[in-house]
């Protein structure tokens, strides 16, 4: 089992990828040093509430996200996902096709936050 600097680093590493960020951008967004960004992203730098929190802000999540537990978060997202298709197969085509037009257009204004 990782140690929880471990943990929090992967996560960082994670949400900072899926942004599209390199670590001396989020360095740079967050007021840290890349080096520092590095060295907790591989669990060997011991941050501090408030660094994690300036990293959350630099990359726009809540400081939660960082302790999320991924198999949980697997979870929860396939017991959602199993409630939309229920609600889903109710419908008409036509009712479907529109939340996915509606929904593809609500993700571009609202881009993954995670």
């Amino acid at each position: 089992m990782k140690n929880p600097y471990q943990q929090v680093g992967n996560r960082i590493r994670i949400i900072r990828r899926q942004k599209g960020l390199t670590q001396a951008q989020l360095a740079e967004k967050s007021d840290l040093s890349d080096n520092f960004i590095g060295l907790i992203e591989r669990g060997e730098g011991h941050p501090t509430i408030p660094t994690i929190s300036k990293i959350a802000d630099a990359l726009g999540v809540k400081l939660n996200e960082f302790f999320a537990d991924d198999e949980e978060s697997s979870k929860n997202v396939h017991q959602v996902i199993k409630e939309l298709e229920h609600l889903l197969k109710e419908r008409e085509l036509k009712d479907v096709q529109l939340l996915l037009s509606l929904g593809k257009k609500i993700f571009e204004v609202y881009p993954n936050k995670k």
